[in-house]
């Protein structure tokens, strides 16, 4: 019991700094402080997945240190599933930001560039940290197989928005800017494909490790 309990104070901490760190970042990119190599300050730093990512697993992490801490003072010893789900949703997001910089645009545009200001919260400590809390502390349940469909929903829902206004409306009828550099060559199609592939590859493991880990705690307690 004090075992379980120890991993639920655990998580709501990691939670809580999570929320925090994440509107902290977002804040900083509001500003311009670390998003100079996409032009995006204001509100445009909004059209990024980076900032959305950071945001929703801020806010599902929010949701998942409050239900914690009403299990603590309940005297429970988990989440409820709802909220290991929502985190769940949140952590596969951020891991799909984390990823996409480490293999794509830390090449295109630099390393170096990729983690200054608030793209070093954003690109990889608060991804890192929201894994880490998610596959270690966040005790609550096994995932089932169909919540890999929801990690995929903000994916999705980004791509649809991103391809409507890149590709469909283009920048010269008042359409995004291709930030990201996905169209280069008209090859929109491939990144499509390999975005959603590695959200869905993404989702499956780490729903994977947190089971693995659900299960080793499932045996010490």
């Amino acid at each position: 019991m004090k075992n379980r309990r120890f991993f639920l104070i655990l998580s709501f901490l990691s939670n809580m700094l999570i929320f925090v760190m994440a509107f902290y970042a977002v804040g900083m990119s509001f500003r311009h402080q670390g998003r100079a190599e996409f032009g995006g300050s204001g509100f445009i730093t909004f059209r990024f997945f980076t900032t959305d990512s950071n945001i929703l697993a801020g806010i599902l992490s929010l949701i998942a240190g409050f239900t914690g801490l009403r299990a603590l003072v309940r005297g429970e010893d988990r989440l409820p599933a709802f909220a290991v789900t929502l985190k769940y949703i949140g952590a596969v997001a951020v891991s799909l930001t984390f990823t996409v910089v480490l293999v794509f645009l830390g090449p295109v545009f630099g390393y170096g560039s990729m983690y200054l200001g608030s793209s070093f919260y954003m690109h990889g400590v608060i991804p890192i940290l929201t894994l880490v809390s998610f596959i270690a502390f966040d005790r609550g349940q096994r995932l089932p197989k169909r919540t890999i469909l929801f990690a995929m929903i903000p994916v999705v829902l980004y791509g649809i928005v991103y391809f409507t206004e890149v590709v469909l409306i283009g920048q010269a009828r008042g359409g995004w800017k291709d930030f990201y550099g996905f169209t280069r060559g008209g090859c929109w199609w491939l990144s499509l494909i390999l975005c959603f592939g590695g959200a869905a590859l993404l989702a499956v493991l780490i729903r994977l490790l947190h089971n693995a880990c659900e299960g080793r705690k499932e045996k010490n307690s």
